[in-house]
């Protein structure tokens, strides 16, 4: 790669090859422009406009060359990869990827003093990958642990607070810190809400095996909905003894009734046969009656009939009529004509009369028959009822023990109403416990996720990991002591602080870092500045550092050094001279 210099901070004009693979230290004077060259690699390589942080509105001022108007700084790496910086303009024109990263190239002093929290927040950001591949991992981890299926984050409604998708919008829009403190309150809402429906406090021990008071073993497994449809079952039969209860208490009411009318009805019976029976004695008179007035009627239709003239034929000799007895003729004895007109008339208005008498004897007999049948019907049905006041009355002692026991029944029924309501009471509280639990357990494990010891402490130790594994390397290389970074960020050179190292051993322990990391990461480029401060033996061991590093990283890997000189050549490095800001050649 090559990177070309125009009127940036200290640089006049220069123009350096960086070969992939060796080191190449510019060397000059103090004040030649050497941290300006540095400065103008670390911009273009990592695609950074103000890489020194300087306040926006002095950017121009303080990267451009004092005096000058413009000034520039590209960098080509390869055919794809080309990157112009214009501090004046405060723009960048890229073509492709950054070839190094921050941390790579010494924008970041791991060395400087810093407290516990800025310690951790700095290699959190260093070690950590990229925020979308912690969050796609987060994914990943959740779904593993609340035991959904890894595509739960398509699958799971957005309705839900544990969803997967809400759970990652939270981080995207609060942060980690503050999606902690969402899931850890909902914890909390639920432990409180786990109080108040168990009456105890919260423990996750008690938790897990907890017990309404009152449960029994038989009602293991059982859910709400089964113990509703028992609690509706006995509601059933309780209703159904309260219907036949009724209907007996109607047949009580009855059978006391009937107990109370029978006297009554057994009066009016009696007065009904009385009735009837004289009626039957009646009707007996007139048909007696009738029968006399019929035998009399024949009597006198037969005295009519001997009173008429007899039977005659005329003599055949004299014409003269002739009554024919004992088969001769006689002449007829006729008496007095005018007497016998005279009693046939008597006989006749006597046997008028006797119709008559007949005719209404026959009308008072059918009243009569009428009535019979009247009173008849009268007593059927008097009897009747006595008989069915007789017949309930008698039942009445049956009764009185039936109802005893349809009150026991009912009191049994009533218990098992309330037994079946207390079931579900019981069951309700363990199910509604269990659920919150569960719940509690879920926001839990999604808080211990998202605070600092979950998905992000373990992607820090992975990371730090990886960086130790080539600190070590480093450091076995060089002959340097170890350089070590713990989980708290904290950064040790041989065992002592970093703070406290002189300025050669914290240049040393930059170094390695920046190292590690570019190897770790892939980076193409390493900028280190101050190279001086490493006398003759260490340049030699920082030599086979960078050597042994480079052949283990992903790619080849620049390695650019700035040094105030002259300073000792070595195979293998290029060396340039710069000088007044403008680079002249070999040194």
């Amino acid at each position: 790669m090559r990177i070309e210099v125009k009127d940036v901070m200290g640089i006049k004009a220069a123009g350096l090859e960086i070969p992939e693979g060796t080191i190449t230290e510019v060397v000059g004077p103090n004040a030649s422009g050497k941290t300006s060259l540095a400065t103008a690699a670390q911009a273009c390589l990592t695609h950074s406009r103000n890489p020194l942080h300087l306040p926006a509105t002095e950017t121009a001022k303080w990267y451009l060359r004092e005096g000058e108007g413009d000034g520039e700084a590209s960098l080509q790496d390869g055919d794809e990869n080309r990157v112009t910086w214009m501090p004046k303009a405060d723009e960048m024109e890229i073509e492709g990827t950054a070839a190094s990263t921050a941390e790579s190239v010494g924008l970041i002093d791991f060395t400087a003093r810093r407290g516990p929290k800025e310690r951790a927040e700095l290699f959190q950001a260093v070690l950590l990958p990229s925020p979308e591949e912690i969050i796609a991992d987060l994914e990943r981890d959740l779904a593993k642990a609340l035991g959904l299926p890894e595509e739960a984050a398509a699958a799971t409604g957005a309705e839900s607070k544990t969803d997967l998708k809400g759970i990652i919008k939270t981080v995207r829009q609060r942060g980690w810190e503050a999606a902690e403190a969402v899931y850890v309150d909902r914890r909390k809402a639920l432990q409180r809400q786990w109080a108040q429906t168990t009456s105890e406090n919260y423990g996750i021990k008690k938790a897990v095996d907890w017990l309404p008071a009152g449960w029994l073993s038989e009602y293991d497994g059982k859910t709400t909905v089964e113990a509703e449809t028992e609690v509706a079952r006995a509601r059933e039969a309780l209703d159904q003894l309260h219907r036949v209860d009724a209907a007996s208490q109607k047949e009580i009411d009855a059978i006391d009734e009937a107990v109370e009318q029978l006297p009554k009805l057994t009066d009016a019976h009696d007065k009904a046969q009385i009735a009837y029976n004289n009626q039957r004695s009646a009707v007996r008179a007139i048909t007696a009656e009738q029968q006399d007035i019929a035998s009399r009627c024949r009597s006198l239709e037969a005295q009519y009939k001997t009173m008429d003239a007899p039977e005659t034929v005329p003599c055949p000799h004299c014409g003269e009529p002739l009554l024919i007895a004992a088969a001769k003729p006689v002449k007829p004895d006729l008496g007095d004509p005018v007497e016998r007109d005279e009693r046939q008339g008597q006989i006749a208005n006597e046997i008028n009369e006797l119709n008559n008498r007949m005719n209404e004897k026959q009308n008072a007999l059918d009243k009569a028959r009428e009535k019979e049948r009247s009173l008849d019907h009268a007593q059927l049905e008097t009897g009747r009822a006595k008989q069915a006041a007789q017949g309930l009355a008698a039942k009445k002692g049956t009764v009185a023990v039936d109802t005893a026991e349809r009150e026991r029944a009912l009191a049994e029924a009533e218990q098992s109403v309330e037994t079946a309501k207390e079931v579900v009471r019981l069951v309700m509280a363990r199910n509604t416990a269990e659920d919150l639990h569960n719940s509690i357990i879920r926001y839990d494990t999604i808080a211990k996720e998202l605070g600092p010891r979950g998905i992000r402490a373990r992607k820090m130790e992975t990371g730090l990991k990886r960086v130790s594994r080539g600190l070590e390397l480093l450091a076995e290389t060089s002959g340097w002591p170890r350089v070590a970074i713990d989980e708290k960020g904290n950064v040790t050179y041989g065992g002592r602080p970093a703070p406290i190292c002189s300025e050669s051993e914290r240049w040393r322990i930059q170094a390695m870092i920046q190292l590690s990391l570019a190897a770790v990461r892939g980076d193409r480029a390493v900028v280190l500045d101050r190279g001086d401060l490493l006398d003759a033996d260490n340049r030699d061991r920082l030599r086979k550092a960078v050597d042994r590093v480079a052949g283990k990283a992903k790619t080849p890997m620049a390695v650019l050094i700035c040094s105030t000189g002259p300073q000792p050549d070595y195979d293998g490095w290029n060396q340039v001279r710069i000088e007044g800001g403008a680079i002249n050649g070999a040194a």
